[in-house]
């Protein structure tokens, strides 16, 4: 459900919001780190930055950093600005005409499922998403 382009706008909100408060990292450090192309990730980068999410500056002290502390951005924020996070409109079966009143047999289950993984979006935060990297490295 997360397309190549949303895992590198995660990855690269994970990177970002381990480094130090306030501090511009250079898309090709992001990109280094989250082992990416960079001219792709530097387009990511900059539709994070359209949608608020991130800051950007350019210069010699210049790159991306976080626009808000990383609790108060959603999963939901970072994926919306870079991917179809829903695939609105799209029945799982293929069928032009699903519809709450013309519904395919799945149409309750998979909207039922689609509204689970938004609050998911919604719930979860970049904070979240650092706190279990961090148990994830302690794991291994």
């Amino acid at each position: 459900m997360i397309s190549q382009t949303g895992q590198y706008a995660l990855r690269a909100m994970l990177y970002l919001a381990r480094q130090p408060h306030g501090q511009y990292v250079l898309a090709r450090d992001v990109a280094q780190a989250v082992d990416g192309p960079q001219h792709y990730l530097c387009k990511v980068l900059q539709a994070l930055s359209r949608a608020r999410v991130l800051e950007s500056q350019r210069g010699v002290n210049g790159g991306f950093r976080l626009a808000r502390s990383p609790s108060e951005v959603t999963l939901l924020q970072v994926l919306d600005p870079v991917q179809d996070v829903f695939a609105r409109g799209h029945c799982l079966l293929g069928r032009r005409d699903c519809c709450p009143e013309i519904a395919c047999g799945l149409h309750d289950r998979w909207t039922d499922l689609i509204q689970r993984y938004h609050s998911f979006l919604e719930e979860m935060t970049v904070e979240d998403l650092v706190g279990a990297f961090a148990a994830a490295a302690r794991a291994d």
